[in-house]
């Protein structure tokens, strides 16, 4: 089945889909005249709304809106049956968009789109590729508008080829002696062939251990650059794959993480950060400051029309979502560009970062943080009752720590600081 008759197949099947959805009353039909957008990965149909005899528009729930959607997911299926010759067919074949537009997966995988270096600089950097009635054009991160940027998508996707060639187009764009990229990688994998970049001056951590250390060796170098008033240090771009895998239950890292995302932006600090799972909430406020995201196919079929790797929702600060096509450089291309780029800058700059010191799990930086807690603690009844705080009612020491009182929960928290209040002290 060629393009054109798939095209006019799945829109013969979605206006009769609409007036048997709608009792009679079009609920919604293919617009007429108008071209269908052919874009990589996914074809879309402009919608004309409907209206009743008494040309009010139709109206309908959003339980209905689900239904509707089912149904023409269901309809749809004979035809790409035929198109696809036994190819598993993504799980969701339309969708509706605003417009209104009928989105609908392409049969067929679109052919990969060549990665070259094409960034003139390094606040506006070439992300992809996006295509609407309107015509193709280049979609950038602006980092001047979004400090940092956010990618996610399940294995296959095309995660971890996107975060490669937006760092390497960041490290095409800016010289080493003015930007320095600090790697992490959970999986030692995705990020792995970016390490010998003349940008990357610190191993490339995959060890929990030693990317926590990274982590707080870029904290500390914020906090310097703040305390100093340093608005000229060179940029610092730190880059995560595997988010998730480095943050997820241990909250002093997502404190961490968290304060870098707020606070990097004035002093010329960037995150690049990616992820396998968009459950954002579990991994602390860091991700939040993260505006400009690319959200891929979560998993594997899904999507009306992200069916294919490569295909991701672009999002940033005052723009409509989109799709946008990353373009895929291969490991060769990778390998080559990294090399020219050492090549093209043969001495080492130093790094910004000195040595990051972090105990070697969560549980004992939590014991660390604690420890901080009650020394802080002890000083604070020192303050209050001086050499005497000692002999205090348990009560009164334990408003002196902050608690509004001494009962309830309050009661069994306080005691427990007390207790490594009175420990800290001693020791």
């Amino acid at each position: 089945m060629d393009t054109n008759s798939f095209i006019t197949a799945i829109a013969k099947r979605a206006d009769k889909t609409f007036l048997r959805y709608s009792n009679g009353a079009t609920f919604a039909r293919v617009r007429r005249g108008r071209q269908p957008l052919q874009a990589p990965g996914f074809f879309a149909l402009q919608l004309q709304t409907g209206t009743h005899s008494n040309r009010k528009p139709v109206l309908f729930s959003d339980l209905q809106a689900a239904k509707l959607l089912s149904e023409l997911n269901e309809t749809m299926r004979p035809v790409y049956a035929a198109a696809m010759q036994g190819e598993q067919m993504p799980a969701t074949l339309c969708t509706i968009d605003t417009g209104p537009v009928l989105r609908f997966a392409s049969p067929v995988a679109p052919p990969p789109l060549p990665w070259q270096a094409s960034a003139q600089n390094s606040h506006s950097l070439p992300v992809g590729i996006a295509e609407d009635w309107h015509g193709r054009r280049v979609v950038y991160w602006d980092r001047r508008i979004d400090a940092h940027a956010l990618i996610g998508g399940a294995t296959g996707s095309g995660k971890s080829v996107a975060m490669r060639g937006l760092l390497l187009e960041l490290a095409h764009a800016i010289g080493p002696a003015h930007c320095e990229i600090a790697l992490v990688d959970m999986k030692n994998s995705g990020l792995a062939p970016l390490a010998t970049l003349p940008h990357v001056r610190q191993p490339l951590a995959w060890k929990p251990a030693d990317a926590a250390a990274l982590l707080v060796a870029v904290e500390d170098e914020l906090q310097r650059r703040i305390a100093s008033g340093d608005d000229s240090a060179p940029l610092l771009v730190l880059a995560v794959d595997e988010l998730t895998e480095m943050l997820e239950g241990d909250k002093a890292l997502q404190s961490t993480f968290a304060s870098i995302a707020r606070l990097g932006r004035e002093k010329r600090i960037a995150l690049v950060g990616g992820t396998q799972k968009m459950l954002l909430g579990e991994l602390g406020q860091g991700p939040e400051q993260m505006t400009f995201a690319l959200g891929g196919r979560m998993r594997k079929g899904d999507g009306a029309s992200l069916a294919y790797p490569g295909l991701f929702f672009a999002t940033s600060t005052g723009r409509t979502p989109e799709i946008v096509q990353v373009p895929y450089a291969s490991p060769e291309q990778v390998a080559a560009t990294v090399a020219s780029l050492v090549a093209r800058h043969p001495t080492p700059s130093p790094s910004v970062l000195a040595p990051g010191v972090s105990p070697a799990t969560a549980d004992e930086r939590k014991a660390v943080s604690q420890w901080q807690r009650a020394a802080a603690d002890a000083v604070k009844l020192f303050k209050a009752f001086g050499d005497e705080w000692g002999e205090q009612t348990q009560s009164s020491l334990i408003v002196a720590l902050g608690l509004p009182n001494a009962s309830g929960n309050n009661l069994y928290r306080g005691k427990e600081w007390l207790e490594l209040a009175r420990e800290g002290w001693a020791g």
